[in-house]
C-alpha cells in the first residue's frame, strides 16, 4: 500500500514539475534568411486586437552567416524584443536594410521597448551601398537595451541614438565600427545620448574602431552609473569618450590607440576622456561623485602627430577639468 502511495505521489510530483517547466518555457520562433523574413516574423506575432501573441518571444536566426534583408525598421513598443543567433553558428547572421521600391531604405532598428540582441551582425549600409542614420534608434523612457556578441557596422552618425531619458545600455563582447563620414567627422559617434539622462551605461569587453568623432557623445544629461572596462578603442578620429556629468564612473583596463589622431585646434579642449563634476543640485542632495580611472593604456602613433600642422595640437588624454577630477580621486 505504501509503495502504491509513493508511486502515485512520484507521478503527481513529476507531472507538477513538467507543467511548471512548461509554464516557464519561453516561446522561440526560428527564422530563416530571406527578404523581410525577420520583419514578417515579428510583425506577424500580433493578434487582431493589436496585442502580442507572446511578448516574451525569442526570435532565433538559424542560418549561419545568413542574409536577413530588412523591409523597414525592426520596431517594438512596450514589449521586450529578443533576437538572437542560434547556438553553434560559425558566422553571425547579417541584418541589412533592403532597398525598397523607389530606391529607399530604412535604419535597422527603432525601438520603443526593452530589446536584447545577441550574436548578430547589424549594418546600416543597405544592399545598394546607401548609408542610413542610427543603426538602433531608442525612443522611449527608461528602456533597457542589451547587446552581446554583436557587430554594429557602418552608419552616417551613430550606432545608438538615445531619444529619451533614463535608459539602461549594456553592450558586451561586441564590435562597433565604421561610424561617420570624414566629410563630417563631428557626426561619427558610437553612442549619442542627445542630452538625455542615462541611468546605467556598461561597455565591457568591446572593440570600437574607425569612428570619426568619439565612442560616446554626451549632450548634457547626467549619467548615474558608467562602467567602461576592458575595451579596445582604436582609430577614433577626433577624441575618445565624452562621459560628461556623471555620478559614478569606472573607466578601467582599456586599450586606447590613436584616439584623436586628427589633432585639435589650439583653442579646443578635446581629449581622450572627458568627465565633468556633478552639479550643485546633486551636491545639495548629498550625492557624492565617484570616479575610478585605472590600468588604462593610451598610445598615439608618433608619425600621426608628426604630420599635424603647427596650428594643430596633439589631443591630450584628459582635458583640464577631467585631470583635476582624476587628481581629486587619487
Amino acid at each position: 500500500m505504501n509503495k502504491e502511495i509513493n508511486r502515485i505521489f512520484s507521478i503527481v510530483f513529476i507531472a507538477i514539475l513538467f507543467l511548471f517547466g512548461q509554464a516557464l518555457a519561453q516561446r522561440v520562433v526560428q527564422v530563416n534568411q530571406g527578404v523581410g523574413t525577420l520583419n514578417d516574423a515579428i510583425d506577424g506575432d500580433t493578434t487582431s486586437t493589436g496585442a502580442r501573441i507572446d511578448p516574451n518571444t525569442i526570435y532565433e536566426l538559424v542560418d549561419d552567416g545568413g542574409l536577413y534583408l530588412l523591409t523597414g525598421s525592426i520596431e517594438n513598443t512596450d514589449y521586450h524584443l529578443t533576437i538572437r543567433a542560434a547556438d553553434g553558428l560559425a558566422n553571425r547572421p547579417i541584418l541589412q536594410p533592403a532597398v525598397e521600391t523607389g530606391g529607399g531604405s530604412s535604419r535597422a532598428f527603432r525601438v520603443r521597448g526593452d530589446v536584447t540582441l545577441q550574436g548578430l551582425y547589424i549594418t546600416n549600409l543597405d544592399e545598394q551601398n546607401g548609408l542610413n542614420k542610427n543603426i538602433i534608434r531608442c525612443s522611449a523612457d527608461s528602456i533597457r537595451v542589451i547587446i552581446d556578441s554583436c557587430q554594429l557596422d557602418y552608419d552616417t552618425q551613430s550606432a545608438l541614438r538615445l531619444d529619451d531619458p533614463w535608459m539602461t545600455i549594456i553592450i558586451t563582447n561586441s564590435i562597433i565600427s565604421n561610424i561617420g563620414k570624414m566629410s563630417s567627422p563631428d557626426n561619427g559617434r558610437g553612442i549619442d545620448d542627445r542630452g538625455n539622462e542615462i541611468d546605467t551605461l556598461i561597455l565591457e569587453n568591446n572593440t570600437f574602431y574607425n569612428i570619426t568623432s568619439r565612442i560616446l557623445r554626451d549632450g548634457g544629461g547626467i549619467i548615474n552609473y558608467a562602467k567602461i572596462d576592458h575595451n579596445t578603442i582604436a582609430d577614433i578620429a577626433q577624441r575618445g569618450c565624452s562621459i560628461g556629468e556623471a555620478v559614478e564612473v569606472y573607466y578601467t583596463n582599456n586599450l586606447v590607440i590613436n584616439n584623436g589622431f586628427l589633432g585639435r585646434e589650439q583653442s579646443s579642449t578635446r581629449s581622450m576622456v572627458e568627465i565633468s563634476p556633478i552639479g550643485a543640485d546633486l551636491v545639495q542632495q548629498g550625492i557624492e561623485q565617484k570616479i575610478s580611472i585605472e590600468n588604462n593604456n593610451f598610445w598615439v602613433d608618433p608619425q600621426l602627430v608628426a604630420v599635424q600642422p603647427d596650428t594643430i595640437d596633439e589631443v591630450t588624454i584628459f582635458d583640464s577639468t577631467t585631470a583635476a577630477l582624476v587628481d581629486s580621486f587619487q
